[in-house]
C-alpha cells in the first residue's frame, strides 16, 4: 500500500503537487477565518441588537398601552374576531374570551 501510494505521489508533476497543496492550505485557512469572523460579529452583533431592545424599551410607557393583565388582552383580540357575540358556550354574558 505504502509502495503504490508513494508511486502515485510521484507520478503527478512537481507543479500539480505545489498547486494542489497551496490550494488545500489556502481552503484550511480561508475556513478557519470566516470561522473565527463568524464568531465575533455573531457576538457583537448579538450585543448591539440587546442595546437596541433595552434602549427601545426605557421609552415604552406601560400606561400608554390601556392593557391591564395579559387575560384583558385575550378578551380585546377576541371581540375583534369575525362572528364573535356577547353570549359564551356557557350561556353567560361576559366580555371576556371563551375559555370553555
Amino acid at each position: 500500500m505504502h509502495a503504490s501510494l508513494t508511486e502515485w505521489w510521484n507520478g503527478i508533476s512537481l507543479r500539480t503537487r505545489i498547486t494542489g497543496v497551496t490550494v488545500l492550505i489556502m481552503t484550511i485557512g480561508l475556513a478557519v477565518s470566516g470561522f473565527g469572523t463568524m464568531t465575533l460579529l455573531r457576538d457583537a452583533l448579538l450585543q448591539d441588537v440587546d442595546k437596541q431592545i433595552s434602549t427601545a424599551l426605557k421609552h415604552v410607557d406601560p400606561a400608554s398601552l390601556k392593557i391591564d393583565s395579559p387575560t384583558e388582552y385575550v378578551a380585546r383580540i377576541s371581540t375583534r374576531t369575525a362572528g364573535w357575540s356577547r353570549r359564551t358556550r356557557r350561556g353567560t354574558r361576559s366580555g371576556r374570551a371563551c375559555t370553555g
